[in-house]
């Protein structure tokens, strides 16, 4: 057909705000190390059921990818990059995680679900991307960072690492 131009779509602005800013603090504690590893423990299930060995918990990793989920959780984005514009890269050297040969990262944001982490999960299951992600041989350790924001809105992080 003449006069089209193809799709009439337009790429996201990134980091997408999804709230208010919160001055509240994001939920901490027992329940959220309890999120973290529920969603760990699912992922690794993915895992072996794909033929592949599980990833190896890192607390280190999961203080980084925590501090991400607090971070967006607490100003109200949703991104890889943070509004300072640190990646995940950034982050882990931050943090002084020592060599790695390769990272990456997955974050989900979910609010209104009766089971907010079989959700993240599930939505990073059926993402081609991001399940390419999870079931990749490469990465041997991992963690997932929690946050709840004021909101009731779960915030997700799961860093990956080879070193």
């Amino acid at each position: 057909m003449s006069g089209e131009t193809g799709p009439s779509w337009e790429l996201p602005v990134r980091p997408r705000i999804v709230g208010k800013r919160v001055s509240t603090p994001v939920n901490s504690g027992s329940s959220i190390l309890s999120a973290e590893l529920r969603a760990f423990a699912m992922i690794n299930r993915k895992r072996v059921e794909a033929g592949l060995n599980p990833l190896t918990w890192s607390a280190r990793l999961e203080g980084v990818a925590r501090l991400h989920s607090t971070d967006m959780a607490r100003r109200a984005y949703f991104a890889h990059r943070s509004p300072s514009g640190k990646k995940v890269a950034d982050r882990v050297d931050d943090a002084n995680l020592g060599d790695w040969q390769a990272i990456g990262e997955n974050i989900a944001v979910n609010r209104g679900y009766p089971d907010p982490i079989a959700r993240a999960v599930e939505g990073w299951v059926i993402s081609p991307l991001h399940k390419s992600n999870l079931l990749a041989r490469s990465w041997t350790e991992s963690a997932v960072g929690v946050a709840i924001a004021a909101d009731g809105s779960y915030y997700f992080t799961q860093v990956f690492l080879k070193r």
